[in-house]
């Protein structure tokens, strides 16, 4: 299957769609890291945060 792909010398390979897989792809694992790197007691605050109806963060 490979010696068809690249037998006209890489001109049937799209490089735009591979660029665009490659930096999805990138960008997603570290999305991931950024998240699963989190503290715990960050995470809890965030989601509080929206709930949170004290007259200080009221402005």
């Amino acid at each position: 299957m490979y010696k068809y792909i690249l037998a006209n010398g890489g001109e049937s390979i799209n490089w735009m769609a591979i660029f665009s897989l490659v930096t999805f792809v990138f960008l997603f694992v570290v999305s991931a890291i950024a998240i699963w790197g989190r503290s715990k007691s960050y995470i809890s605050h965030m989601e509080t945060l929206p709930l949170d109806l004290d007259e200080e963060n009221i402005q």
